[in-house]
């Protein structure tokens, strides 16, 4: 009678536990389809990219598609050059905000200390370019729109966070970029981490922004993949498998 009962008992609870995972399951699942994506880049071709330079430079970085059995992979090869791909259309700050990508390093460019304006390389970064509100500029920021124009013509940039692969052991997770006014880094990966080896990041575009820089994000921005190694005279080799952009339905759920 009590192994009839204690199994009973059992096999109560283990139909609860399936019944708790089915429904979880489900929820992901609805989850997972509400999701409004504004970017899935399987890196197909590049026709939705452009090339962007920020300064001069005679050897710019080299973007190929290389084509694999299951899919293709963006190879982004620098050989003391400086370059970045845009993606042509620009997303809304609060809409789209979480960005995920599958990436790895295969060389690091010979950088010292990222931080000192002419050792600052990076095997690979992210660039999200937040543009000026043109419609709402005060005095002061209507002479910065004007100096970003200098910069970058098409998309002037108010500020900038750039997610990056440090090519040495971090001293701070967020730090400010020697090169661009208003500009912050925020340090994904190191050189700690294994090279060749894929790595899956997500981030929050407001939740970083309001982080990095004590304020609200503007409402628009532009990505950039970027990758340089011109300052150091040296080279650096990194991949994409897929890039994603898409609105925080976790946070809007909740």
């Amino acid at each position: 009678m009590i192994i009839f009962c204690f199994y009973v008992i059992i096999t109560y609870i283990m139909k609860l536990i399936y019944i708790v995972m089915f429904f979880n399951l489900i929820f992901s699942i609805n989850i997972r389809l509400n999701y409004k994506y504004f970017l899935k880049e399987y890196f197909k071709n590049l026709k939705s990219w452009e090339s962007v330079l920020f300064y001069k430079t005679d050897k710019p970085t080299i973007f190929t598609i290389l084509s694999k059995k299951s899919n293709n992979i963006l190879s982004v090869k620098s050989i003391d050059s400086a370059s970045g791909i845009v993606f042509r259309d620009a997303a809304n700050t609060y809409n789209d905000e979480i960005i995920t990508w599958r990436w790895k390093v295969n060389i690091y460019p010979t950088t010292k200390t990222e931080g000192e304006k002419y050792f600052d390389d990076y095997a690979l970064r992210i660039m999200v370019i937040f543009k000026f509100d043109t419609n709402n500029l005060s005095f002061f920021d209507n002479i910065k729109y004007n100096v970003a124009k200098l910069v970058y013509p098409k998309f002037p940039p108010h500020s900038v966070i750039n997610y990056i692969w440090l090519s040495r052991k971090a001293k701070e997770k967020i730090y400010d970029n020697p090169y661009f006014y208003n500009s912050k880094n925020i340090v994904l990966k190191t050189i700690l981490d294994k090279t060749n080896t894929w790595y899956i990041e997500q981030v929050d575009l407001v939740e970083d922004y309001i982080k990095a820089f004590k304020e609200k994000p503007p409402k628009e921005y532009a990505v950039i993949i970027f990758s340089d190694s011109d300052s150091t005279h040296s080279s650096a080799l990194s991949f994409i498998d897929y890039f994603y952009i898409r609105n925080n339905n976790d946070k809007k759920n909740l």
